[in-house]
Formats: structure tokens, C-alpha cells, sequence
């Protein structure tokens, strides 16, 4: 089981009491999770605000920014976390329904023999969880590939809006008018402006799933260590 660091111990009840509209109290030393619901039970704290905290906290370490986006890390959200004890029965065929209340949101399910699938269209949403063996027990992957997403946004924006209508005006300037310097300009700028708004939106909206994702992750693991119990 993942231990924390003092650092993040601090960071995690902090949140967590914010969450629970308390004042946290300083962490002694690195703590598992299982110490970190203690800690925080004994000062009021409920298990959900530390779980969001964590994954929270998670969330923002994973996030590689506008610096991953150039570098083309932005391709997939994967989000491990371990299991308190091995499954005594095999949790993924009772997650799908938490799966959806989590999520917020009816998708379509798939079990296959190893996975999870949950699909939203309309949203270019899949997102695969499985069971990952690890040293000492298993852990709950949770993954979501921003393929579709970056296909649909920059298609949709730059070639949509920024091609079309973009071309539209540069051609009624350069044929119709006679300005095909500025037709041109106009063309190149709206690509250029379509483009950057459409990645605007491509890393706000895999930030949101991020977050989402890394909650979700730690909803779906306290649920398969219920089963174990």
C-alpha cells in the first residue's frame, strides 16, 4: 500500500478538512491510507472527503500541462491504486453501476473476461478499468485515451472553423475582391486563432477528466475492498 509523504500528508488533510469544512491538524510522519482515514476520523473528517483529497492530489501531480501537451503526453489518463488486501472474488462484474454513479452519467457497458468498458459517444468517452496484478495484492487501473476527444475538438475546430470559414473569406477576398495578400493573412490567422482555442479546450476539458478520473479510481478500489470483507 502507497505511503505518504510528510508533505503530502499535510497537503491531503488539509484539502480534506476544507472538503468537510474543518481546520485539519498537522500530520507527524508519512502515512498509508488506511493511517491518513484514521488520522483524519479522529477530528471529523469523513473517509469521502479524504479519498477526494488524495485523488485530488493525485490528479495535479499527474498533470503535465501545456508543457505535456507540446511534448505529446496528453494522449492517456491512467490511474492506479491499490487495493487494501487481495479480492477474495472478482470485483469487476459489481463496478459497473458504481461506475455510472460515479461518473455521473448512463454510458454503455462491456465486461469482457479482464476488463470494464464504459462508452459515451456523444462525449468521445471510453474508459477501460481492470484489475492490475501488483507485489503483494492487486490494484484498480482506471484509463481513458484523449484520442478521441483531440480528434473531435481540433477536426471539428481548426478544420471546421478555421479552414472553413477561414477559407471561405480568404477566397471571397482573393477571387472576389481581388486581395489575395490579405486573403491569405485572414486564412493563416484563422487557422492559427481556431487552433489555439481549439487546444484551450482540449486541456480543459482532459484537466476536468483528470480529476474526475482519479476520484472515480479511488471509489471503484474502497468498493472492491468492500467486497473482500
Amino acid at each position: 500500500m502507497r505511503r505518504f509523504s510528510d508533505s503530502e500528508t499535510q497537503l491531503i488533510l488539509r484539502r480534506a478538512a476544507e472538503l468537510h469544512e474543518l481546520s485539519p491538524e498537522p500530520g507527524a510522519s508519512g502515512l498509508d491510507r488506511a493511517q491518513l482515514d484514521q488520522v483524519a476520523a479522529e477530528v471529523g473528517i469523513a473517509p469521502a472527503a479524504v479519498r477526494r483529497a488524495i485523488a485530488e492530489l493525485e490528479a495535479r501531480a499527474s498533470d503535465p500541462g501545456p508543457e505535456g501537451f507540446a511534448a505529446g503526453r496528453l494522449g492517456r489518463i491512467v490511474f492506479d491504486v491499490p487495493l487494501a488486501r487481495p479480492p477474495q472474488v472478482d470485483p469487476l462484474p459489481h463496478l459497473a453501476l458504481i461506475l455510472e454513479t460515479a461518473l455521473g452519467a448512463e454510458g454503455e457497458v462491456e465486461t469482457t473476461s479482464d476488463a470494464l468498458l464504459w462508452h459515451l459517444p456523444g462525449l468521445w468517452r471510453e474508459i477501460r478499468v481492470s484489475l492490475r496484478p501488483r507485489p503483494g495484492g492487486a490494484a484498480v487501473r482506471v484509463e481513458e485515451s484523449l484520442g478521441r476527444l483531440g480528434g473531435g475538438l481540433f477536426g471539428g475546430v481548426v478544420g471546421g472553423l478555421g479552414a472553413g470559414i477561414g477559407g471561405s473569406t480568404a477566397a471571397l477576398l482573393g477571387v472576389g475582391l481581388g486581395m489575395p495578400a490579405a486573403g491569405a493573412v485572414l486564412a493563416a490567422g484563422s487557422l492559427g486563432a481556431s487552433y489555439w482555442w481549439a487546444k484551450r479546450l482540449f486541456l480543459g476539458e482532459a484537466r476536468r477528466r483528470r480529476f474526475q478520473l482519479a476520484i472515480v479510481a479511488h471509489v471503484l478500489a474502497d468498493a472492491a475492498d468492500d467486497l473482500g470483507r
